[in-house]
């Protein structure tokens, strides 16, 4: 749930605003007021409808809107035994949203979704569903700090990049942006402040006492070029567990990082006449840090049985070309490689590059909708591993498309471990070719308002699953997105 204080203090803030009330606003105030809005609440992953429904406060519109998204999923691991991995699959949520500007200068947005969500293991029915409530963005929002030109967000949130790679999360956070001409620049604190679902009884303990600082900077030359600096660096000040402890299990946390990604990323578009046009892009990053890592006894569970420290030395870089076709239904043509380091992650140097852990590694490549980029099934954590992509789509209809990819996994050092995937099984450890996965995603956007996304993925294991190679994994997903 939203945290009392912060909730409290801004409906004084509502009360105050509306007994200061101005007369109410000319056109063009209107027309700035509805501008502001769309800048800092829409989302590229949201649609909302062009006219939302306003109601009058204190002589401006409060602004009420949402959207409903059901999900109909099921999967398959035929062969593909072993130790099944859990995947939390949200079956359906209504997300409602409310925005409120107070003068030219502040303005307040509040965010508030109910859920659904079954966690399902790879060839089984799935398990109980959870009910609960989560807390979204819910921000105040400052223009123009004393003249300055600097843009102040407090509050719970949104942090997305381009292609989700760096983050695509909602912090507890302050947030100052800075935006003149050619360049803008955005530096951020955060740390999570209060629990963010109903069916939890605290802050999870992978975010507890974890403090961020966030920082971006991107500069466009013009439209066609835009080169960013990014930085994240984090501090874990979780307490620190000793072996023979007795943990909870909604307090274990394996693993506390102290650490820093920086990076550069560039993207643009070159016109090729007649041949239409070629997208391009390239995401890098530096991890430096330290890790103690936490393992709990199988016998005894609840038990910290070892507790290890680390140095974190890693990299990855994620790089891809897009061509657009002139013609009917403008055809694409897509290619990327992406490249995570790798090691023993036991030794006392671990060279396995992982990701912010805020990133959701989502793209569209063109189409209508965005779906994870490095598959849409096994969907890894860039660690350890080499993705090859390759894929072709079309635009079809009026405001739909279709997209079919191809990925080729391989690990850079053979190991059990696969960060973040949510393949069925581990893989053995002795060969590194982990296997190839083709994804198929028609999204439907013909309507004024429902979206349709339907996603037919299949993953076939290679030898770095020892025995199970040549298995197949498979996963139907339907999504309806009904926004008001």
């Amino acid at each position: 749930m939203m945290p009392t204080s912060l909730c409290c203090g801004l409906c004084s803030v509502l009360i105050t605003a509306a007994a200061a009330a101005e007369p109410p606003p000319t056109q063009l105030e209107t027309h700035r007021t509805e501008s502001l809005r769309e800048r800092l609440t829409e989302r590229e992953d949201k649609r909302r409808p062009d006219h939302p429904h306003t109601i009058d406060l204190a002589g401006r519109p409060l602004t009420l809107s949402g959207e409903l998204v059901l999900e109909l999923g099921t999967q398959r691991a035929p062969g593909l035994g072993g130790a099944a991995r859990k995947r939390s699959q949200r079956v359906g949520v209504l997300e409602l949203e409310a925005f409120y500007p107070f003068d030219e200068h502040w303005s307040a947005f509040a965010q508030l979704r109910l859920a659904a969500e079954r966690e399902r293991v790879a060839g089984s029915a799935g398990g109980p569903t959870a009910r609960f409530v989560e807390r979204g963005e819910f921000w105040l929002h400052r223009r123009n700090l004393r003249g300055s030109g600097v843009d102040v967000d407090i509050g719970r949130l949104k942090f997305e990049d381009e292609r989700r790679w760096w983050w695509d999360e909602e912090l507890d956070a302050l947030r100052a942006s800075y935006d003149v001409d050619d360049l803008e620049v955005i530096a951020a604190l955060a740390r999570e402040q209060a629990r963010v679902r109903s069916d939890r009884r605290g802050i999870d303990p992978e975010r507890q006492r974890v403090r961020r600082w966030l920082a971006q900077a991107t500069w466009s030359h013009d439209k066609a070029f835009e080169r960013h600096l990014m930085l994240l660096h984090q501090r874990d000040r979780s307490a620190a567990e000793t072996p023979g402890q007795v943990v909870a299990a909604a307090a274990q946390d394996e693993s506390d990082v102290d650490g820093t990604w920086f990076g550069i990323g560039a993207h643009g578009r070159i016109e090729l006449g007649a041949a239409g046009r070629l997208d391009h892009r390239f995401d890098g990053a530096l991890l430096r840090g330290r890790e103690r890592r936490i393992r709990y006894g199988d016998e005894a569970p609840g038990v910290v049985d070892s507790m290890q420290r680390h140095r974190l030395r890693g990299w990855a870089f994620d790089a891809g070309l897009r061509w657009t076709l002139s013609g009917e239904h403008d055809p694409r043509l897509f290619a990327g490689f992406a490249q995570g380091s790798g090691g023993a992650p036991d030794a006392a140097t671990d060279r396995n590059f992982r990701q912010t852990g805020l990133q959701a590694n989502e793209a569209g490549n063109g189409g209508v909708k965005r779906y994870p980029h490095y598959g849409v099934l096994l969907e890894p954590e860039l660690s350890n591993l080499r993705i090859r992509s390759l894929g072709a789509g079309l635009s079809i209809l009026d405001g739909s498309s279709i997209d079919l990819v191809l990925h080729r996994y391989r690990q850079q050092v053979p190991s059990p471990q696969l960060r973040g995937a949510h393949v069925s099984t581990e893989p053995a450890g002795r060969f590194a070719r982990l296997g190839t996965a083709i994804d198929l995603v028609l999204a439907l956007d013909e309507w004024q308002g429902p979206v349709l996304k339907l996603i037919a993925s299949r993953f076939h294991a290679g030898p770095a699953f020892g025995a199970l190679e040549g298995r197949r994994q498979h996963l139907l997903l339907l999504e309806l997105t009904l926004p008001f």
